[in-house]
């Protein structure tokens, strides 16, 4: 739990240095501007997209809790949130990579591509992630 917590810090850290690169005292740098209008793209994106489904997740969830407080049946179907949030990541993605090559050009969608397939080689490799959902 501190692991997870401690790797969205890190990666939010990292996406909010990226928006802000280009304001920083120093020389030109002409990789500031693409990175901050990446970054920024693939978070108004993920805020459409995944938020709707995090809090549609949530209302389940907490549902879900009170009916097995109540000993009602629970049909448990959270997979479904994990997979439909693992098909609109991949849409951020596509959306992040297009960015990156219109602002780029190529070398930047290859290290979008790179970061997308070692995301899902990494839930490829865990042993049944959405069944623990």
């Amino acid at each position: 739990m501190i692991s997870h917590l401690v790797r969205m810090a890190g990666i939010t850290i990292f996406i909010l240095l990226c928006v802000f690169y280009p304001f920083f005292p120093g020389q030109y740098d002409s990789l500031a501007m693409p990175l901050s209008i990446t970054a920024q793209v693939g978070v108004a994106i993920g805020l459409l997209l995944l938020v709707p489904i995090g809090i549609l997740w949530l209302i389940y969830e907490l549902r879900k809790q009170t009916q097995r407080k109540q000993n009602l049946a629970v049909n448990p179907k959270r997979y479904y949130f994990a997979y439909v949030s693992t098909f609109l990541f991949s849409i951020i993605a596509i959306a992040v990579s297009l960015v990156a090559f219109a602002t780029v050009g190529f070398s930047l969608v290859i290290i979008s591509v790179i970061v997308w397939v070692f995301i899902f080689s990494r839930l490829a490799t865990e042993p049944k992630i959405y069944e623990r959902c």
